[in-house]
């Protein structure tokens, strides 16, 4: 195992049809990953390889690729634009060591800009922000840097101008020292004190000062370019060197991961580990949620963008590990919650989903199942009064991918209809229950509203004397699945469910009683 090598995880993100995925395409060319360029409009890209995105031209889930450059591996996460799959978004924000942010020279700040900004500035990731397409008619570079002063505050450091010719043609101005003083001083009063109070200023000081205040999420380098003419993409390969901050290894000390991602195909079920600190080898049994295990395998890295067998990896991969018994946002190891972790995606629209033909219900729910491990913001559901399943979703475009997938994937053709806005459901008085089962198992709960905005919260308010730790933790596990349908079938919000009162047998008690009675 090289323990210093150098791994950083970048994601780039943009609104739809920035441009995003052709700067994928071109970093991956200029840094040897692949020999040829491919196009959006070709269907021929390396990150949108589903038949629905080579169709569409649009990213539709994240993909995982990687290049090098200076010694350093970059694990470069293509995230999509449609504020439909928000969800894909949102998991690869939660194991970033810095992100690209795409805006169109043409349109400039754009819906999901601001919703990306936001997640990006709440999870104190490092940005750079990348013009594009400032070879279109229409684009002013000028006007875009105005937009993301005024409308989302950034402290930019803009490191290069870009204009137009009469021909049409791009002209590329580095920023000058005094320029880039200009901006970095208005966050920090040494790099003004230094200019001010130095006859003759000193580059590397200043050049220290603005990389760390880019570090610290003070600054934010802007360059420019277009990808399509793959003008601006070597500016990029430099800034990701020089200005997203090298992650700390964490290798002697215990394994912590996350599990940000689940994909699933012919081989099974493949979970995408970000490793926190310590490493994980082949043949492993990884410590999982609810006391369970997991042995390690078959595990693989993404290099460029195959997958490859390792035996090892360590803090700052991200890893592939095939056929774990893990569900997207779960931790692994000795982590017990993910620092600062950021959740903004809430579906807005709940739908019926049918299939074509009789007797496919079944089949219909198994595959449905899977796409639920692959995206838990699906929350698939069905209800037994009028024997109908439902998914949350965020439109009618990702509606349109869920019956291409049950197409393509599974052979199982479906209607998805019935669009219902969602609503939650909330206590508005104080309550209480007990169950039991037989004389030996049993469980009190208590139910009490919260303040609007405060979501759901669970507590255990009893020792494990009264009952046993693995029944509380399947009770509890229970209560927040349960808590995903209310009595009007929509999810419980500003609510506390307290565990209050237990009671166990070591000899008569089972597992399946605690199941009975929290239902």
């Amino acid at each position: 195992m090289n323990n210093n090598k150098i791994v950083l995880t970048l994601g780039i993100f943009a609104h739809a049809n920035a441009g995003k995925t052709t700067i994928t395409e071109h970093l991956l060319y200029h840094t040897g990953v692949i020999k040829s360029l491919g196009r959006v409009d070709a269907g021929n890209t390396v990150t949108d390889n589903l038949k629905a995105e080579k169709k569409r031209g649009i990213t539709i889930r994240d993909t995982l690729v990687s290049f090098e450059f200076s010694g350093k591996t970059i694990q470069l996460i293509d995230t999509p634009g449609h504020i439909d799959f928000s969800a894909e978004v949102e998991r690869a924000i939660n194991v970033l060591d810095g992100a690209i942010l795409v805006v169109s020279g043409v349109e400039g700040l754009e819906a999901q800009t601001f919703t990306i900004w936001r997640a990006l500035q709440k999870k104190k990731i490092p940005v750079i922000i990348f013009i594009n397409k400032m070879d279109r008619k229409g684009a002013n570079y000028k006007r875009v840097l105005g937009e993301l002063h005024k409308f989302l505050n950034i402290p930019t450091l803009t490191l290069i101008h870009v204009y137009q010719d009469n021909d049409g043609s791009l002209k590329i101005i580095p920023s000058s020292l005094e320029d880039l003083i200009e901006e970095a001083s208005i966050v920090d009063n040494e790099i003004l004190e230094h200019y001010i109070n130095n006859k003759e200023v000193n580059n590397k000081f200043i050049e220290d000062r603005i990389i760390k205040l880019t570090k610290d999420c003070k600054l934010f380098p802007v360059i420019g370019g277009s990808a399509l003419k793959d003008i601006g993409i070597e500016d990029l390969i430099e800034c990701i060197g020089r200005y997203i901050p090298i992650s700390i290894k964490n290798i002697d000390i215990p394994l912590s991961a996350f599990v940000y991602t689940i994909r699933v195909d012919e081989t099974g079920k493949n979970a995408y580990v970000k490793i926190l600190s310590g490493s994980i080898n082949l043949k492993d049994n990884l410590k999982l949620a609810d006391d369970k295990t997991g042995k390690v395998n078959r595990m693989y890295l993404v290099k460029g963008s195959k997958l490859t067998p390792v035996d090892t990896a360590s803090s700052g991969d991200i890893v592939i590990i095939n056929v774990l018994d893990v569900k997207c946002g779960e931790l692994i190891g000795e982590t017990k919650e993910l620092n600062n972790y950021i959740s903004f995606v809430n579906p807005l629209l709940t739908m019926e989903i049918k299939s074509v033909k009789k007797g496919e219900s079944v089949a219909l729910m198994e595959a449905l199942k899977i796409l639920n491990e692959e995206d838990p913001h699906l929350n698939v559901r069905f209800n037994v009064r009028t024997n109908s399943i439902y998914l949350s979703l965020m439109g009618k475009m990702q509606a349109q991918i869920i019956k291409t997938y049950l197409d393509e994937r599974f052979g199982i053709e479906v209607n998805i209809e019935n669009p219902v806005i969602i609503h939650k459901e909330a206590p508005t008085i104080k309550a209480s229950a007990k169950a039991t089962y037989t004389t030996v198992s049993g469980i009190g709960i208590e139910v009490t509203p919260l303040e609007p905005g405060a979501g759901f919260k669970y507590v255990s308010k009893i020792s494990t004397d009264f009952l046993h730790l693995k029944y509380q933790r399947q009770i509890e596990r229970l209560i927040k699945h349960y808590s995903k349908q209310g009595l009007k079938g929509f999810e419980l919000t500003d609510i506390e469910v307290a565990l209050v009162d237990g009671q166990f047998d070591s000899m008569g008690s089972d597992p399946m009683h605690f199941k009975i009675i929290t239902l």
